[in-house]
C-alpha cells in the first residue's frame, strides 16, 4: 500500500524546482524559525551539564571555561545538524493552517506525493508532539 503525503508550498523557485525540475529542497534545519525544532538540548542549548560543580559557579575562571566550553560543544552540533536537510509532509491537503502558513496565505499549492514510490520507504517518520520537550 502506498504512503500518500502532501507538501503545501508557496509559488516560489523551490517548488517550480520541484514540479519542472524534479528536484526537491531540504532545508537547513538551523534555518528553521521555530526555536525549539531541531535545536539540541542539555549542554549545547546553554543548559550546564550533568558534571557541573554547583560549588564552582561563584569562580569566574571556571565559569568562563565551562561557557566556552558549551559553545564549543554548540559549534560542534550545530555543525552536524546542519549537514542534513529536512522536508515536512502532512497526511491531508485540506488543513486550513497549513494553507495559511506553509502555502503563502492559500496562495500557494498543496502537492502529492507517493514517498515509497519517490525513494523514501523507511526513511521518513510521523513527527510526535508532546507537552514537555525532552532534555
Amino acid at each position: 500500500m502506498s504512503i500518500l503525503a502532501y507538501k503545501y508550498c508557496p509559488w516560489n523557485r523551490y517548488t517550480k524546482m520541484l514540479i519542472y525540475d524534479g528536484i526537491m529542497h531540504f532545508s537547513n534545519p538551523l534555518s528553521f524559525n521555530d526555536r525549539y525544532d531541531c535545536q539540541p538540548c542539555g549542554a549545547y542549548n546553554g543548559v550546564l551539564p550533568e558534571d557541573y560543580s554547583w560549588e564552582d559557579r561563584n569562580e569566574a575562571a571556571k565559569r568562563r571555561l565551562l561557557l566556552a566550553d558549551i559553545q564549543k560543544r554548540r559549534q560542534q552540533m550545530n555543525q552536524r545538524i546542519s549537514q542534513y536537510g529536512v522536508c515536512c509532509f502532512s497526511k491531508s491537503c485540506n488543513i486550513p493552517k497549513m494553507w495559511a502558513h506553509y502555502a503563502d496565505r492559500n496562495r500557494g499549492v498543496c502537492l502529492c506525493f507517493d514517498l515509497d514510490e519517490l525513494g523514501f520507504k523507511g526513511v521518513y517518520k510521523e513527527v510526535e508532539y508532546k507537552d514537555e520537550r525532552k532534555v
